[in-house]
């Protein structure tokens, strides 16, 4: 995770500029001055929030392959406050030529269904039909300040926000969730024996059952969504991993 976050927190063009000049130069001083600004970014709370933006972050560009549109963290204006809006925006063209825009949601809870309701709670306003004033607000900072370096991709994002375009391109709104939680006994998955397999299949569909009662209960029924569901030995232990990498005392 540690070392996705210069890609999370920087746009393209300044990493561009930096390898630039370390080609030229064969110095690697702007690509450390960038590091730091990456890890000086992130708020030193222990009930932050970021690592699990940063993880949703590496889900969504190298698992799932979808570009990061912006990157909110680089317009922090008070590094010590979370972004608002949405956690992640990321986008990709699908094969039947639709705009395919990924929102993205993160919880890291200790209660497992405290996080898939608030995860579910958050990302619904910016999938269903009537959310186009959610949506607008995080679609204009994406329109201001476009962190795509894919050719094809930013010309299919500079013509949907084109005003005098008849705004003949499809656009398609899809979501993308981790929900990150504690697990009492994390089990060692390559020695369960037929009691820990039995309790891992019975929390599971527990969880199963939760992701679908929400997804009902904020009606994102119809709508694409990826979920990244990761029971975690100890949620507050992942943060305090990542404030300690990010050079919180």
């Amino acid at each position: 995770m540690a070392s996705a976050t210069m890609d999370f927190c920087i746009p393209r063009s300044k990493i561009e500029r930096a390898l630039a000049e370390y080609e030229e130069t064969r110095s690697t001083a702007a690509i450390v001055s960038l590091e730091e600004q990456a890890r000086n970014l992130f708020v030193k709370s222990e009930g932050s929030g970021e690592g699990g933006e940063l993880l949703l972050f590496l889900l969504m560009e190298r698992v799932l392959q979808r570009p990061q549109l912006i990157s909110k963290m680089a317009l922090k204006t008070n590094t010590e406050v979370h972004v608002h809006g949405s956690d992640g925006i990321h986008a990709s063209l699908a094969d039947d030529g639709v705009l395919d825009i990924y929102w993205g949601e993160s919880k890291l809870y200790k209660s497992s269904s405290e996080a898939f309701r608030d995860c579910f709670e958050s990302i619904a306003p910016y999938l269903r039909p009537d959310g186009d004033s959610r949506r607008k607000q995080d679609l204009l900072l994406v329109r201001d300040h476009l962190n795509v370096t894919q050719i094809e991709l930013a010309a299919h994002l500079l013509e949907y926000f084109d005003e005098t375009n008849p705004k003949t391109l499809k656009v398609r709104w899809n979501g993308v969730c981790l929900v990150g939680f504690d697990h009492d006994n994390y089990p060692n998955i390559a020695a369960l024996d037929e009691a820990q397999q039995k309790a891992v299949s019975k929390a599971v569909g527990r969880w199963h059952k939760s992701v679908g009662s929400r997804v009902e209960e904020f009606e994102i029924v119809g709508v694409n969504l990826d979920l990244f569901c990761i029971p975690m030995p100890d949620v507050a232990d992942l943060r305090a991993r990542v404030l300690k990498r990010m050079g919180a005392k």
